[in-house]
């Protein structure tokens, strides 16, 4: 569903330069295959908050999910299925917010442009 050059098209109508997934997984139903077999869509900086003691979403899930991405940053609290307040997690999650605003003002990305509206107006 992204576009990987950053050119929605309706195959590919979301654009986008970064992810963050917070107690995210890998869908395994067959409706949602297409997506993850399209590796060019995950080709993307990515965060992934993991919950050691996450009980919705287990951890090793949320690696799985991770693993789709090229270069992932996982950072792993003892917590649950939460946002933790943790100083060192909040830190970390500065710093790729960080990146990825240097990234942008740098134009490091493959000719992407940050879009704010979908291409459906919102």
């Amino acid at each position: 569903m992204r576009a990987p050059d950053g050119r929605p098209t309706e195959d590919t109508p979301l654009s986008f330069d970064f992810a963050i997934a917070v107690g995210g997984f890998r869908s395994y139903a067959s409706e949602h295959e297409p997506l993850f077999v399209a590796r060019a869509g995950y080709q993307l900086p990515s965060l992934h908050i993991v919950g050691t003691s996450d009980r919705i979403v287990p951890a090793a899930d949320s690696r799985v999910l991770a693993e789709q991405f090229p270069s992932p940053v996982a950072l792993e609290h003892a917590g649950g299925h939460v946002i933790p307040g943790i100083p060192s997690i909040r830190a970390k999650v500065g710093e790729f917010l960080q990146e990825m605003a240097d990234r942008r003002d740098s134009a490091q990305f493959t000719g992407q442009e940050f879009i704010m509206k979908s291409p459906h107006g919102f």
